[in-house]
């Protein structure tokens, strides 16, 4: 490691200001960086003093990704990967020390066989709005009493107080292992459009609602124990000799109804007396399925996993199992759906679609495949597919002598909150030759309502090239707002929209969401355009571009390629 004469980016002040911080954490420090946030570079800078024990070096001129890429990979204990990858992406930690001086991660490593608790500080350097380094210490806790605290932080969830994912499992399955002959009932709690409640009341009603539900759900379950599953789901896990389910669920909503800050309507799913043979994980898929089976059956509060909801539990598991095989064999293909110019009719765009075959010649829609993949986290791995797959076909054209326009690719909120988005899809499309602009990324608007780190990941696509188109506008709680604030340069307007052309007030949201779109100089696409009826009003709101079946269906690459000819589409010229 560097002397402190290396740090030559901080003065004597902040310097000062830097080592008080870090002698403050009260741990043993085995590394210390300066990360440079434009480069993503690190360098090393070492205490006066201090001795290397270190369990990170890097070679030179490694990027802070890829050290924690390995870093976690070959030492951070399993439970623990997604949360320090999630933690330590560069831009969520810029943003939170936007906010405050610095912050730190609780973690496990695997050393020798063996578990060490470990902190991860990280300490802005310089002013908050005008900072472009920081400090990255590795520590390990000093004291017995300060592991144990350290492993609490890692089990409990920041905002609720109760258990994590990981550690909710780990503690039901400790529990099924303590008591082998007792039954166990599992309860799944979800807020029914918990969006709603944020869109009316802010994020900090909707966090006071959730840390209520939490506090609440534990108290009621002191005979089990109760974790944090999902945004706003919340599992308890109990000993069903207690009472009956009816009566834990009744009385469950009833004291959520009257005591909760805001007014909400709660949903359970319950999967009573468990297997428990099976993995933690899949019961609570269980729960979750029975909850998903009343999700728009306003008359049942509650409901139970049995034999009908089995069956779709299964065609669940069969796509899962299937996944990495299709993908590996190819039988997930890409489809085509041209985009045209709503006044020349000229081909302007593609938007790139997933379709997947099965060996016997049959196609899975993606209504059923694509919410199952982003239920379980696969859907990061077929976005990846999919747009690596774009890229090639892209650069095959090309060299063919085929040139074509923009082809969009569909990035879900799962690959949005994945680690190294940025970075990972300007790799892959510098890998194929494909300039960014050429490649634009459609975000559906639901991804983004609310959520401040997606906004900012949204702003690094576009600084990195990418376009960005935002997808499904008006599928669900749109907000013209969103057109407002969002880093995009396309609105695609959602079919469920383009459906109410010849309904007074659907006509004028629709003008009203053109005109703000073309004040704020983005463009608008209509998708679903079905009849000549359409097309005219959108064409006569100022509508830029039209997707839909009046000009074309999805079809597969070689359609494509025959479309163009029908439509004397010129792939001479870009």
């Amino acid at each position: 490691m560097s002397n402190p004469s290396t740090y030559r980016d901080a003065s004597l002040e902040e310097k000062s200001r830097l080592l008080e911080i870090i002698y403050a954490m009260g741990c043993d420090i085995k590394d210390l960086y300066t990360v440079n946030l434009k480069n993503r570079e690190i360098r090393p800078y070492r205490i006066a003093g201090e001795t290397a024990d270190s369990e990170t070096v890097p070679a030179e001129g490694v990027l802070f990704d890829d050290l924690m890429a390995q870093y976690v990979k070959n030492r951070v204990f399993s439970e623990d990967k997604d949360l320090l990858m999630r933690n330590l992406d560069l831009s969520f930690v810029h943003y939170e020390l936007t906010n405050k001086e610095s912050f730190h991660v609780n973690y496990r490593t695997v050393i020798d066989g063996e578990i060490h608790y470990r902190i991860i500080k990280c300490i802005r350097v310089g002013n908050k709005e005008t900072f472009d380094t920081i400090l990255v210490a590795f520590a390990s806790a000093r004291k017995s009493h300060d592991r144990k605290q350290m492993l609490r932080d890692v089990e409990t969830d920041d905002l609720t107080g109760i258990y994590t994912r990981q550690a909710f499992m780990l503690r039901a399955r400790k529990l099924l292992d303590e008591f082998p002959d007792s039954p166990f009932d599992l309860i799944v709690s979800d807020i029914d459009n918990f969006k709603l409640v944020n869109v009316l009341y802010g994020e900090a009603k909707g966090d006071d609602v959730l840390r209520f539900l939490g506090e609440w759900i534990k108290e009621d379950f002191r005979d089990g124990i109760v974790g944090r599953i999902g945004s706003d789901r919340i599992a308890a896990f109990y000993f069903s000799e207690t009472s009956s389910v009816a009566d834990r669920v009744g009385e469950l909503l009833a004291g959520v109804k009257k005591n909760s800050p805001v007014d909400i309507t709660l949903k359970c799913g319950v999967y009573a007396n468990v297997d428990r043979s099976l993995p933690v994980s899949v019961m609570c898929e269980r729960a979750l399925l029975a909850l998903k089976s009343i999700k728009h059956n306003y008359s049942l509060p509650y409901a139970e996993y049995d034999g009908p909801v089995s069956s779709r539990h299964m065609k669940v598991q069969m796509y899962e199992s299937r996944f990495e095989r299709s993908l590996k064999e190819g039988e997930f293909v890409i489809w085509y759906q041209p985009k045209h110019d709503s006044v020349t009719e000229q081909l302007v765009g593609i938007e790139a679609l997933v379709r997947w075959k099965t060996p016997s010649g049959k196609f899975v829609s993606p209504a059923e495949f694509v919410p199952v993949f982003e239920e379980d986290g696969l859907i990061v791995k077929l976005d990846e597919y999919v747009f690596r797959s774009v890229c090639a076909q892209m650069r095959d054209w090309r060299e063919s002598g085929i040139h074509v326009p923009p082809v969009s690719v569909n990035l879900s909120r799962a690959s949005l909150h994945s680690y190294g988005t940025v970075r990972k899809y300007r790799k892959i499309a510098e890998q194929y030759g494909i300039p960014l602009d050429r490649i634009p990324l459609e975000i559906t608007e639901s991804s983004t309502i609310m959520d401040e780190r997606i906004k900012n990941l949204m702003r690094e696509l576009r600084e990195a090239g990418f376009k960005l188109h935002m997808d499904d506008f008006g599928s669900g709680l749109s907000s013209l707002s969103s057109i407002n604030v969002l880093p995009i340069d396309v609105v695609k307007l959602d079919k469920s929209l383009v459906d109410y052309i010849g309904d007074d007030g659907g006509d004028e949201l629709l003008k009203h969401t053109v005109e703000l779109a073309h004040f704020k100089k983005l463009q608008i696409i209509a998708e679903g355009v079905e009849d000549e009826t359409q097309l005219d009003f959108l064409r006569g709101i100022g509508c830029d571009m039209i997707q839909g079946y009046y000009f074309a269906k999805p079809m597969c690459c070689d359609d494509l390629i025959e479309y163009f000819k029908t439509i004397n589409y010129d792939t001479d010229n870009e």
